[in-house]
């Protein structure tokens, strides 16, 4: 009986870890304008303040 309650745990870890990446994947992919914007900013910001 106990190696199916640790079984069980494994899979329940399992699922919670690929919502976890799959939260996180949709996230990036979301905020990918977001983000690309930001980076484009600071970096045309520090170009002209270098040259």
């Amino acid at each position: 009986m106990k190696k199916k309650i640790k079984g069980q745990s494994l899979v329940e870890y399992l699922v919670l870890l690929a919502v976890v990446v799959l939260g996180t994947v949709a996230g990036m992919i979301y905020f990918k304008d977001t983000v690309t914007d930001s980076f484009n900013s600071v970096t045309q910001a520090m170009k002209s303040r270098a040259g």
